[in-house]
């Protein structure tokens, strides 16, 4: 009796055609990692469910040269084709082909692009609308400050998507540059890592170099593609993937294309070739141009003296060798399904009408926000939104009359900035110099912080006291002969009352269990063992196991905070209609007073006064590459800010 045929339906699950199998691993763990001969000949298909990439943890693995962005551009063109939405943020420009087929919203600073930076793009629009939308190409290649426009997206895209409850894939490339194993992280990826999943948010990460990325992250990736790498930190950073054999011999002589499917991709290991890519690649490494310098040593000079151009000759190819053209692609597909927008709408709702600032001031706003605050239920914050608000506005709320905004004026003329900018050359002794292209007066906000404390030798009467700090960063402020920020607080501005106490109370260079840290904080122990856990969390603090208990020691500097008598004198009232801008402030009273309660005992904040210090912000261009320097608008001195 014949057993019944299933019937395929509708439901069906999708699946991304990416390749196919050469050879298959063996279980045993005595045996070679793969026994089988590699054949593409009659091979087997390499299939993955759409599903398990679009709500997964999934790496792409792989040295340069190895195919790594080949292959991820290939997921790509199969996620566009199977209609699963997603956003690619691509540091490169590399995956701008994407668009010369398939149906995607482009993100960039080329002039082809759906959506220009140069613009002032509402990101937070974008990312709630991105489920009904074509993928997104994010092309962070020539923008300013990309880490700070990709936190902004994606905190606002995984509170959409995790309201919807609907599957979206965030496909990070260069994955160590935005989350890595020693420097500061986007909190955000830990959070899509941990928790994205039941949300329905899936990642991707891709890079070259594994062993700079968060290992907490890359541990929990269960699919992974594994190409050729050749370093030793990296090959130990991938062995965990291999079930306790370590990484094969083969890892390291793999050609361009083959990687190592495992975990969910295969339900065992298999080495497969990735199949040819269907769009053009826009990180291609660039070819020796056919040219011919001029032959005499003596034209060149001349030419770099008098500031001539050097003319080349055209190598003509042989007679009979062929032009070398890109193959013509296929048309674009143009039909959507009904709920999924069109590129146009999408334009039409996220840009507006009108240019709100030149392109300089577009780079000025986008300036580093707080680390959001997590809830302990869930470790994801609501105070994101607030840090992800325009970050450069006109701040109308001082003393309620936008006329009467206190602050210092500026000595230095606009016309000044560029002769005291330090340009330089592309060589020390010749060549082009850079170009002051713009300049742009913004005033930042400076809080001056009133501390009620005790002071005198027997600590019997209050008094206040003042220290600065910087508006929008949370880093401590000094202004004498001109303005400086130094780190310190910001850190400190994320933390309750009672994490500081008890931050105050571990040591640098010395673990303490936690009956010896709740005894100097002066705390219970269950309460304080709930602060250590959330400044743990923060790898603020680190733990150790000592038997059953444990022991913390603490990797933060607590910050010397110098009070000064006197409030900052002798300012001015800056009047808006001169046409500065006043950049927005980001921190909160209620956030300042946590640290001050905690860094002084029984102290707490008697003033919190918004003042606006000048600066001066250059744009400087040298052959095509921007940079932005800031400089003191009383001194006209550099800054770091």
């Amino acid at each position: 009796m014949s057993s019944p045929v299933p019937s395929t339906t509708a439901t069906q699950l999708p699946l991304l055609k990416l390749g196919t199998v050469l050879s298959k691993g063996d279980e045993s763990p005595d045996a070679p990692f793969f026994l089988e001969e590699d054949r593409e000949e009659n091979a087997e298909s390499f299939e993955v469910k759409a599903d398990q990439i679009a709500t997964g943890r999934t790496c792409v693995i792989g040295s340069s040269g190895s195919g790594k962005s080949y292959t991820v551009a290939v997921i790509c063109e199969e996620l566009c084709k199977n209609k699963v939405p997603f956003v690619i943020v691509d540091v490169e420009g590399e995956y701008s082909g994407l668009k010369e087929k398939y149906e995607v919203i482009w993100l960039g600073d080329d002039e082809n692009c759906d959506l220009r930076w140069k613009n002032k793009v509402d990101l937070k629009q974008l990312a709630k609308f991105a489920p009904d939308c074509p993928p997104i190409v994010f092309d962070l290649s020539e923008t300013y400050r990309p880490r700070e426009k990709v936190n902004e997206f994606l905190i606002e895209l995984y509170r959409e998507i995790s309201r919807r409850r609907t599957p979206y894939l965030v496909i990070l490339e260069e994955a160590d540059r935005f989350s890595p194993q020693v420097g500061d992280r986007l909190p955000i990826f830990d959070e899509i890592a941990r928790r994205g999943r039941k949300r329905g948010v899936g990642l991707m990460l891709c890079t070259q170099r594994p062993s700079l990325v968060d290992k907490n992250i890359l541990s929990q990736c269960s699919n992974q593609l594994i190409g050729k790498l050749v370093i030793k930190n990296d090959l130990n950073s991938v062995a965990q993937f291999f079930a306790g054999r370590g990484p094969p011999n083969q890892l390291t002589g793999l050609s361009p294309g083959e990687f190592f499917a495992l975990g969910g991709m295969a339900p065992q290991p298999e080495k497969v070739k990735i199949r040819p890519r269907e769009t053009r690649h826009g990180g291609i490494t660039p070819k020796l141009n056919p040219t011919t310098m001029q032959a005499s040593v003596e034209k060149m000079l001349q030419a770099i003296q008098t500031g001539g151009a050097l003319q080349t000759e055209l190598v003509q190819p042989d007679e009979g060798e062929e032009d070398l053209k890109p193959e013509i692609l296929a048309p674009r597909e143009k039909e959507m399904p009904p709920t999924i927008m069109k590129v146009e709408e999408v334009r039409a709702i996220v840009v507006p009408k009108e240019e709100l600032e030149t392109e300089i001031a577009a780079s000025v706003m986008e300036e580093t926000s707080l680390e959001p605050e997590e809830k302990e239920e869930d470790g994801f914050s609501e105070s994101m939104e607030e840090n992800v608000e325009e970050p450069f506005a006109v701040n109308p709320m001082i003393d309620n009359d936008p006329s009467k905004i206190p602050g210092l004026a500026p000595s230095i003329q606009p016309e000044a900035v560029p002769g005291l900018v330090k340009l330089v050359k592309t060589y020390k002794l010749f060549g082009k110099k850079e170009n002051v292209t713009n300049v742009a007066l913004v005033f930042r906000p400076i809080i001056e912080v009133g501390v009620r404390i005790r002071s005198g030798v027997l600590r019997k009467k209050f008094d206040t006291k003042f220290f600065l700090l910087d508006g929008m960063t949370g880093k401590l402020a000094e202004v004498s002969d001109r303005l400086t920020v130094r780190r310190g607080t910001e850190k400190l501005l994320l933390l309750s009352e009672g994490q500081i106490e008890v931050l105050k109370a571990l040591l640098p260079d010395r673990d303490l269990s936690l009956i010896e840290v709740a005894g100097a904080a002066k705390k219970e122990s269950e309460e304080t063992r709930r602060f250590l856990k959330g400044l743990e969390d923060r790898r603020l603090v680190r733990s150790t196991k000592l038997g059953r208990a444990k022991a913390y020691r603490r990797l933060l500097d607590i910050p010397r905070i110098e009070l000064f008598p006197q409030p900052l004198l002798r300012l001015n009232e800056l009047n808006p209609s001169d046409g500065f801008k006043l950049s927005k402030l980001k921190i909160k009273e209620a956030q300042v007073r946590e640290v001050v309660k905690g860094l002084w005992e029984g102290a707490d904040v008697d003033s919190f006064r918004q003042i606006y210090y000048p600066v001066y912000v250059a744009e400087i261009i040298l052959e095509g590459r921007t940079r932005h320097v800031w400089l003191d608008g009383r001194t006209g001195q550099e800054i770091e800010i």
